[in-house]
Formats: C-alpha cells, sequence, structure tokens
C-alpha cells in the first residue's frame, strides 16, 4: 500500500495551468495548457462549509 501511492496537483497560474501526476515506482506526467492559447477560461472554487473553508479545501473548476 505505502509504494503504491499517487499524487496528483493542478497548479493554476494566470499564464498556465500544470498537471502533476506522480507514482513512485511507476512514472511521471507533466501536462501544461498555455491560458494565451485558450479565448476564454471562466475558473469557480466551492468549498463546502465553514470548516472547509478554515482548512481551505474545496472544488476548483475550470471551463473554457
Amino acid at each position: 500500500m505505502i509504494i503504491d501511492w499517487n499524487y496528483h496537483l493542478y497548479i493554476v497560474t494566470d499564464h498556465k495551468i500544470l498537471e502533476m501526476k506522480y507514482a513512485p515506482l511507476a512514472n511521471h506526467v507533466i501536462n501544461e495548457v498555455l491560458l494565451d492559447q485558450v479565448r476564454c477560461a471562466e475558473v469557480n472554487v466551492n468549498t463546502d462549509g465553514f470548516i472547509c473553508e478554515l482548512i481551505d479545501m474545496g472544488s476548483v473548476s475550470i471551463k473554457f
């Protein structure tokens, strides 16, 4: 179990969206979308209650 964990991270900036996937004994993948190539992007952030807002946990949806 400990050997087969996954790490999945999204980094959203003004210029690009970076997706990083990593599995220790398998591989790593980095995908990048430059936002200057996209005509319109809408970013929505949702938090589900007070506790999630305190610990900065929520959902981010991006529409192109």
